[in-house]
């Protein structure tokens, strides 16, 4: 931190390794370490601390900080609380939307044992709950629903540099699933509810819905998680790879990543098998259902532009089975936007989640198409 804001000339790597846990270390060496907060001292330095984004812990804090270019970022930190304390994660990154807690639906809840954070805006009814990411992700789409109604969004067990606390671990869609439903209970929020997942949050949406059915009455699925994605991946990547790239994969594709790099610590197999389980035998009730599906392959993915194109395929296929779990539902393709489609093409979100919402206000004006 000296060093960020000009008091120090060097960082050695055994200063790093001092204060850094051997996860970490184990994760990014000592020496890249060293030479990364050289190279951001260099380019951003010196850091103007100028507050928290929220009240920091004995163990984790997210400071805001001004550049000498003059934007905005943040200094996050997360100890492991031992003694003495050692760095169990550390990045400089763009500031985090401010969310700031307000009215009888925002703060941290107890469900038990522990607390989880809920930010809720906006008034009426249905109430549009977020599902997946911290409630500062839904920062941009969540300030455009508040305007039409009731919109909450929360920061889930686990989950990195949010404001709720821990879960054990691995954890499951069951599980994110019970803790959302005590969470609005503990709350006292109004229902009913429109879910809005993104990704695996659209997985953990579709097996609320079919748990709790008396309290949804409408789904935006955000390029979501189908239940039957890891088999149909696993039977796409048989046919295109040769044996041995095919062991090497599936070996890299069952791995989870440690807590240091995945925090959550979804079992993604389990999770998929609870929620085809559930809708087997309790299918969504018939109800408004909005689908967004990106439009544009991820790359990245890849370096096979066959196997990128093959992935497309099993992806759209899938999308259109999830938007087939409830008659006349809408499906609609972001052409402009990748994974993250709410910050790619917001605009798209809040519109689909308006639809929705409008649709249970008024069942008459939701249409197939």
């Amino acid at each position: 931190m000296a060093q960020l804001t000009g008091g120090a000339a060097r960082l050695s790597a055994a200063d790093l390794t001092a204060h850094f846990s051997e996860q970490f270390v184990a994760v990014m060496p000592a020496r890249a370490l060293a030479a990364s907060l050289e190279q951001t001292a260099a380019q951003r330095g010196p850091l103007t601390f100028t507050g928290f984004a929220f009240p920091p812990t004995t163990t984790r804090a997210v400071a805001l900080v001004d550049s000498k270019t003059r934007q905005r970022g943040s200094v996050r930190i997360q100890l492991d609380g031992g003694t003495p304390p050692r760095v169990v994660r550390f990045e400089i990154s763009e500031a985090p939307a401010a969310v700031r807690p307000a009215g009888r639906y925002s703060g941290r809840f107890d469900i038990g044992g522990r607390r989880l954070f809920l930010h809720c805006t906006g008034s009426g009814s249905p109430t549009v709950v977020f599902q997946g990411g911290l409630a500062s992700d839904w920062v941009p789409v969540q300030s455009k629903v508040e305007r039409f109604t009731r919109a909450c969004s929360y920061d889930p067990a686990n989950g990195l540099w949010g404001r709720s606390d821990a879960a054990p671990m691995p954890r499951t869609a069951q599980d994110v699933v019970a803790d959302l439903h005590a969470l609005l209970a503990a709350a006292k929020v109004p229902g009913p509810y429109v879910l809005t997942g993104h990704s695996d949050g659209g997985l953990f949406v579709q097996l609320y819905a079919s748990r709790h059915p008396d309290q949804v009455r409408g789904l935006v699925l955000i390029d979501a998680v189908n239940g039957h994605y890891y088999a149909r991946r696993t039977a796409m990547l048989r046919r295109l790879l040769p044996p041995a790239a095919w062991k090497a994969t599936m070996r890299a594709l069952r791995a989870r990543p440690p807590a240091i790099l995945d925090p959550e610590q979804i079992d993604l197999p389990r999770s998929l098998a609870q929620t085809r389980a559930a809708l087997s035998s309790a299918p969504l009730r018939e109800m408004p259902l909005f689908v967004l599906s990106h439009g544009q392959p991820d790359k990245s993915a890849s370096s096979d532009p066959k196997l990128v194109m093959a992935d497309e395929r099993v992806w759209r296929q899938l999308q259109a089975e999830v938007a087939a779990l409830v008659p006349s539902s809408r499906h609609v393709i972001a052409r402009r936007s990748g994974h993250d489609i709410q910050h790619q093409q917001p605009g798209l979100a809040v519109a689909a989640i308006h639809e929705v919402v409008r649709a249970v206000r008024d069942p008459t004006t939701w249409k197939t198409r």
